[in-house]
């Protein structure tokens, strides 16, 4: 590799890494409804020492994701007290684990060369912003199984290289904790690692290495004994997903259609919308190259690119069986590979074209990066999905309670409400000398509530404080913030005390 390219990706590779640690450095992480969710978790954790469930799946009702992140997580959030921004630099210190790993993974599969570039390429994860700002510095349990990936796919390389059962045990049980950390990739993912491998065991009369597959024990113990205990809801769950009086609400056609789209453009993510459509001419150098590798009879080495056609493509069509659309977390641990791929190409595309793309990629995003660092100063301590704000709410309450004893509601038109109400028990951990009473009525009562949506300016918390708390008297005292926010607090008589309110309000993490 010419000395200059080198420098030049090792530059970019430390300028992301600085990047993605930018929110953490200024004491905030993003704290949107995922992240927040997962906060009440690892609270609820700590309080019970043992869960065998992580997180509500998104897909079939009533289903959930394993408890496998809650545990990654679970040492820093001890160590911090339950601090975000701790657990923020455990991501940090995740990432460039990830990062190292995934260089030596790669550097074991082909060479340096491509080991410098794939790593140049996923160090751009954290630090790229996203339309949905799911992750600039704020990981939440999808991040598990993108960290798995590069792991697994070397074992399952190697295994249908050697044969050795030790290799297809480790492929399995990485297989497993993906599941954990993302039902959405890690059971498609699962079908088809079972596919290619039944294929060579077969083909090969290896039956002894079926027994491989009794590792998957270990990461699905945690839903056999929960289901043991809970009346089969998991069997129940999938079941009613081909029961779903819903299954025909989305035309199959618009299912392919929207597959068809990820698999070619979006999937490639090489470019975040809008501009994803760029996309298409990575998909196309890497379908060059790819067919340069497995049709050139000189190149011995075909088996990473077979094995990258068949999981990637096979993961778009087994998607379809889910009748709605698949979201962009579901599939999101798919990227490395895409990336480990294209790096892998160097010596199949011509070399012009071939960097041209690389640094257009890394140097493009290289800039959004820097300008959304830029209006960061807009987002730090003042946007709802902000750690620093919500948390300065929470603190707010305390304060103004000062010791005292004291009941609280929040009102959010997302219903969850996650990202208000975690930092009430991390202020409460800070503050055992102050008793608080979640979405209870007591003499001193505060309201939280969240400003409506733009594009529905009427969802207030109006109706919800007068309906649903039964509170129609004017606050004694309110705070009111920038972006909509506002703190109500009251002083409520016995009389208000009797006053018909809704008892169903104390759901504090939804469906759990």
């Amino acid at each position: 590799m010419n000395k200059f390219i080198k420098i030049s990706l090792i530059l970019i590779i430390v300028l992301n890494i600085f990047f993605s640690m930018w929110y953490v450095l200024h004491n905030d992480i993003f704290f949107h409804t995922d992240i927040a969710r997962d906060f009440l978790l690892l609270d609820d954790l700590a309080k019970r020492k043992l869960v065998l469930i992580g997180p509500r799946s998104s897909g079939p009702s009533g289903f959930y994701h394993g408890p496998a992140w809650m545990y990654l997580n679970y040492p820093a959030f001890l160590i911090g007290n339950g601090n975000p921004i701790t657990v923020g630099w455990f991501w940090i210190l995740l990432n460039l684990i990830f990062l190292t790993s995934s260089f030596i993974v790669a550097k074991k599969l082909f060479n340096s060369k491509t080991a410098l570039i794939f790593v140049a390429l996923l160090s751009l994860f954290p630090s790229i912003p996203d339309p949905t700002k799911n992750w600039l510095n704020g990981y939440y349990n999808p991040f598990g199984a993108m960290f798995l990936i590069p792991f697994y796919f070397y074992c399952i390389i190697t295994y249908g290289r050697k044969l050795h059962k030790k290799w297809l045990v480790l492929a399995l049980l990485l297989n497993g904790f993906m599941f954990q950390f993302q039902v959405a990739f890690g059971g498609p993912l699962l079908i088809l690692t079972s596919l290619f491998v039944i294929y060579k065991i077969v083909k090969k009369r290896l039956y002894s290495h079926l027994l491989a597959f009794l590792i998957l024990l270990i990461p699905f113990s945690t839903y056999i004994i929960f289901d043991l205990r809970h009346n089969f809801s998991h069997v129940k769950a999938i079941t009613n997903l081909f029961n779903d009086p819903y299954k025909d609400k989305i035309p199959f056609l618009e299912i392919v259609k929207q597959r068809l789209g990820m698999l070619n453009m979006t999937g490639m993510h090489f470019f975040r919308e809008p501009h994803d459509v760029f996309g298409l001419v990575y998909a196309y150098a890497i379908a060059f190259g790819i067919f340069i590798a497995i049709k050139v009879k000189t190149i011995k080495e075909k088996l990473p690119y077979q094995l990258f056609l068949y999981i990637y493509i096979g993961y778009f069509i087994l998607s379809c069986l889910h009748n709605g659309w698949l979201m962009y977390y579901y599939w999101m641990p798919i990227f490395p590979l895409v990336f480990l791929i294209f790096a892998s190409l160097e010596s199949f595309i011509p070399k012009i074209i071939y960097y041209t793309l690389l640094f257009v990629c890394l140097v493009s995003n290289m800039f959004i990066s820097v300008n959304y660092a830029k209006q960061s100063a807009n987002f730090i301590g003042k946007n709802q999905d902000s750690w620093k704000f919500e948390s300065s709410v929470a603190e707010t309450v305390f304060k103004d309670a000062n010791g005292k004893e004291f009941g609280f509601f929040i009102y959010s038109p997302d219903i969850f409400a996650y990202s208000s109400k975690y930092p009430f028990i991390y202020q409460e951990r800070l503050n055992p000398q102050t008793k608080m009473h979640i979405y209870e009525r007591l003499p001193l009562t505060y309201l939280i509530i969240a400003p409506p949506p733009k594009d529905k300016p009427w969802m207030t918390g109006d109706w919800w404080k007068t309906n649903k708390i039964g509170i129609k008297q004017t606050p004694i005292k309110s705070w009111d913030f920038d972006n909509g926010y506002k703190i109500e607090k009251y002083l409520l008589t016995n009389k208000d005390l009797k006053s018909p309110m809704d008892q169903n309000l104390n759901d504090w993490i939804y469906f759990r």
